[in-house]
C-alpha cells in the first residue's frame, strides 16, 4: 500500500495473484513454505474504502 504525504493515509492498494507451477511434474502446486511465510508477513488489511477483493472459491 501506498501512504501518502502529508497526512500518512493509504492512497493506493494492490492485489496479486500468485502460481505456482512445480518445473518436474509440470502442473500447479502449492508454494513451499518459506515462500506462504514471506508472502503472509506481506499482508495487511484492506483499507475501507478499497474495492470488492478477491475471496476464496
Amino acid at each position: 500500500m501506498f501512504v501518502g504525504a502529508p497526512a500518512g493515509e493509504p492512497v493506493t492498494t494492490e492485489e496479486l495473484f500468485l502460481l505456482h507451477v512445480d518445473r518436474s511434474g509440470g502442473r500447479a502446486a502449492p508454494l513451499p513454505a518459506p515462500a506462504r511465510e514471506w508472502l503472509a508477513a506481506l499482508v495487511a488489511p484492506a483499507p475501507e474504502w478499497a474495492g470488492r477483493g478477491i475471496r476464496e472459491v
